[in-house]
């Protein structure tokens, strides 16, 4: 082994969706069987979409060393295609399942715990038998996992194993095998399963960080929570070898030994994230991963620049033979030097006993080629997320529909679409639009900055809407501070600005009756604070905190405003870490109070993470999506200033104190990880009255963690009087929504960020899939009768056939954070001129001459710089 030497797819697929009463119906919407035979499978979950793309391949940092001779240079450019990599190596249990099914179809054979091809002598594992570090029992006649490992990676395993594997993989889901088992030539024509070229392997594990290149798949600097290397502490490294931890297990999660059963004495261990930003975990440390290319020391002298396949003979080693190439390290030799990115490692150099070191330090992730996709996988792949994000399985995008090349626009406009008109705040561009169905311009209005994020026309015709202003502390992501209101002609006749380092408006605002307006607010908070408020600094990711809160604004005109009501969550905290602290209590006997260290999470600063409130006129209560506790939570608005503080007062008697809380009971002790429900959700709100489901509450679940998207409609356990029932013991109901809509094949809807989702009059529902600004209504048996893509991107607008490049979090330019149809009887359109004008996208005819197709931002570590103050960002190219 070398020494350290140092100075979506996930995609947006516009076919039929099913929605689920409780249970999912059988699925509807599938092509005949005879053509489904025609048409390529769509890839497994569990893989990431790898852009095309090019890359400088090589050391780019004078790290290989030269004692012995740098093989990661020179540097040079490789151009790839797309593909989809395994996000974690190939488990235990998977391989065990290829055994089991190869014995039965006679492909391998065993002698002396030594797993043979069915014919020749090619090694491809060992079984427990033959050493005692393999995770494989063979009792003869079934292979079985052992030690409780079945989520760890596949070790002892051989390269000819790995590739078998990959065969069995390919035939057992409709592709072609690559591999020849006599011979173990690749054939890269073949559409199948493989290992990863050194190419891909290093191009992904980049994860796009390009500018600089980085030394690790997360940036420059070692870090033991991000990755299994040795001595890095983790709870694995006690009992026999080899000490692998499972598979994703570095995500940022506080781990819990009572959920892993580990080997080590302690109870808990705080990982950090060490997934890259194309969502790969491990591609530093646990197990070394093999590569399809023989070791060639020489190689990059010669190399293709495009998709090269690797040597075709590898350089002998001192043993006189050649070896394949390793790639990533692994918690036997992982640390620093061994999992840069860059580093090559021929399989030779395993240990001091090289070459008869164990290969208990060696598994496998594969890939699968993008090439030949049927159009439903024809994806184009989006830039990665920023450094220490957790990325989804594979980011969406929008494809081309239709034989006409269409790419923005409507759609879909089918006669049971509900009709009104949407008002659409683009993400990344400083204009409003009113469109009706045909998505036709009704009226625009014009800001000098960018949403900050929503967008609401009120019941006189004006039209509300946050904007975005980025100042030192801010939340990092969905950042607002302003809210501007506009006439009908498009005046400004109220602005009001809230937003300091130690304090700032972001995310959603919502009108009231009386005609003030509720705010979601962040505060900043010390180290100090935090811990006078009883949260376990070791879990905190950063030097402050930025707990949220709910001001209502009285508007003073034209400019200003005065807060007249607010709510706090730090005044609403129980917990159970420290007793010394004077909120110190059962969590589980308080679910009306938040638990600071509860569901086992990092703290990042932006701990609530709340991303949308709505209000309920009737019942005088607020609902908040909390999207860092994946929670939705209710609270009483009729509460004074002083009673929203503490627990008395109000309609409901119990001031500020949570009223109902739900889709994650582990955050209050009532539950487990298991009985998770929401998956960082956006958007709750309440079904209005006379609306089918009135009463209820809609959510859109983003589905981040879980790889799909959702939309999830849930009856609240709620009297007449606005109180809500909870068991003793038990986590707030209900057990099950009463209405989802999904997928037919559930990753095919996926935006793990923003979006939202309302009810229509006519029981339709309004989807704002918003990461691809994507909007489309779907009937209550979820059948698609409206199908929009924003034209909007920063900059300007896009003509007919281009497509939105990518913002520096990995959404594309067209983003919306959410949308909302107003029925033709809506008051504020009363007496409106309402005479449609042009679509928003250019023609055609413009197609390539606009200088905005896919015109990529690069990444950068975390949304919004220190300092930054943005007016007007991207500037206009024109208005319609």
């Amino acid at each position: 082994m070398k020494k350290w030497v140092a100075g979506f797819a996930a995609v947006l697929a516009f076919s039929i969706a099913v929605p689920v009463r409780s249970q999912s119906p059988p699925e509807q919407g599938r092509p005949p069987r005879d053509a489904r035979r025609q048409q390529p499978r769509a890839p497994l979950p569990g893989f990431a979409l790898i852009p095309a793309g090019s890359f400088e391949m090589g050391d780019h940092h004078n790290l290989g060393g030269t004692d012995h001779g740098n093989d990661e240079i020179p540097i040079h450019t490789v151009r790839l295609d797309s593909f989809y990599m395994g996000i974690t190596h190939v488990t235990t249990d998977q391989y065990c399942e290829y055994l089991n099914s190869a014995l039965a179809q006679a492909l391998i054979r065993v002698e002396r715990g030594l797993v043979y091809g069915a014919k020749g002598t090619d090694l491809y594992c060992e079984t427990r038998e033959a050493t005692e570090y393999s995770r494989i029992g063979w009792d003869g006649k079934k292979f079985s996992v052992l030690d409780n490992r079945g989520n760890h990676p596949m070790v002892c395993v051989r390269w000819q194993g790995a590739a078998a594997y990959c065969n069995w993989l390919s035939s057992g889901k409709g592709y072609e095998s690559c591999y020849d088992l006599s011979t173990w030539a690749c054939d890269f024509s073949k559409r199948g399963f493989r290992l990863p070229t050194e190419a891909e392997w290093e191009y992904a594990g980049r994860g796009g960080l390009h500018s600089p290149y980085r030394i690790f798949p997360w940036g420059d600097e070692p870090d033991f929570a991000k990755a299994n290397w040795p001595k890095s502490g983790d709870p694995y490294e006690a009992g026999p070898q080899p000490w692998t931890t499972p598979v994703g297990f570095y995500d940022g999660e506080l781990r819990q030994k009572k959920d892993f059963n580990w080997p080590g004495v302690q109870e808990s261990y705080q990982t950090s994230n060490g997934a890259n930003a194309y969502g790969l975990y491990d591609m530093a440390g646990n197990a070394w991963q093999w590569v399809n290319d023989w070791y060639g020391r020489d190689y990059y002298r010669v190399s293709s620049a495009e998709n090269p396949p690797g040597p075709e003979r590898g350089t002998p080693m001192p043993d006189g033979k050649p070896y394949r190439g390793l790639r990533g390290g692994s918690w036997y030799n992982g640390e620093y030097g061994h999992s840069r990115v860059s580093n090559r490692n021929p399989s030779y150099y395993r240990g001091p006993q090289d070459p008869n070191h164990p290969y208990y330090a060696i598994g496998f992730r594969v890939v699968l080629a993008n090439s030949g996709a049927s159009a439903s996988e024809r994806l184009s792949a989006a830039r990665p997320l920023p450094a220490g994000g957790r990325p989804p399985v594979q980011r969406p995008a929008v494809p081309v529909l239709g034989p006409s090349g269409q790419t923005v626009g409507l759609f879909q406009n089918d006669p049971r679409a509900f009709k009104g008109y949407a008002l659409l705040a683009p993400k990344h561009f400083t204009t409003t639009y009113l469109i009706d169905n045909e998505g036709r311009v009704i009226n625009t209005w014009k800001s000098d900055y960018e949403p900050g994020q929503s967008a609401h026309l009120l019941p006189n015709g004006h039209m509300l809407r946050a904007g975005m202003m980025r100042v030192p502390g801010g939340p990092g992501g969905g950042e607002g501070g302003r809210i501007e209101e506009y006439d009908w002609e498009g005046n400004l006749v109220w602005e009001f600005e809230h937003a300091t380092r130690d304090y700032q408006l972001h995310h959603d605002i919502k009108p009231l009756p009386n005609g003030n307006v509720i705010a979601l607010m962040i505060e900043r908070k010390s180290l100090d604070e935090a811990g006078t408020a009883g949260f376990d600094l070791r879990n905190m990711r950063d030097d402050y905190l930025l707990p949220d809160a709910v001001v209502e604004i009285q508007p003073i005109r034209p400019k200003g405003g005065r807060i007249v009501w607010e709510w706090h969550v730090w005044d609403h905290l129980v917990q159970n870490f420290d007793k010394s602290k004077a909120n110190y209590g059962d969590p589980a006997a308080h679910p009306e109070l938040v638990n600071p260290n509860g569901g086992g999470r990092g703290l990042r600063a932006f701990w609530n993470h709340m991303n949308s409130l709505a209000y309920n006129p009737a019942l005088d209560q607020i609902v908040l999506s909390v999207r860092g506790n994946n929670e939705i939570w209710i609270i009483d608005h009729s509460t004074s200033k002083a009673e929203a503080a503490g627990h008395r007062g109000g309609k409901s008697g119990k001031g500020g104190d949570l009223l109902y809380r739900w889709g994650n009971p582990a955050a209050y002790n009532r539950g487990t990880n298991s009985d998770r429900q929401l998956f960082q959700q956006h958007d709750a709100q309440w079904i209005p009255p006379g609306y089918p489901g009135a009463g209820h509450i809609l959510i859109f679940n983003n589905g981040l963690d879980r790889g799909h998207s959702t939309i999830e409609e849930i009856e609240p356990p709620v009297d007449r009087n606005g109180r809500y029932a909870l068991a003793t013991g038990k986590a707030y109901g209900p057990e099950k929504p009463v209405w989802i809509y999904k997928a037919t094949n559930p990753e095919d809807f996926y935006s793990p960020e923003i979006s939202g989702a309302h009810r229509l009059p006519n029981g339709n529902t309004l989807i704002c899939a918003g990461v691809t600004g994507h909007l489309f209504e779907v009937t209550p048996t979820g059948e698609k009768v409206w199908e929009y893509v924003n034209p909007v991107v920063r900059g300007g607008i896009l003509a007919q056939g281009e497509t939105p490049g990518l913002d520096n979090r990995g959404h594309q330019f067209n983003a919306v954070f959410k949308i909302h149809r107003y029925p033709p009887d809506y008051p504020g359109l009363a007496g409106k001129k309402l005479t449609p004008g042009g679509v928003i996208e250019l023609p055609a005819s413009q197609k390539g001459k606009t200088g905005l197709d896919k015109l990529n931002e690069q990444p950068r570590d975390r949304p919004g710089r220190p300092g930054d103050r943005d007016r007007r960002p991207g500037g206009e190219r024109r208005q319609p």
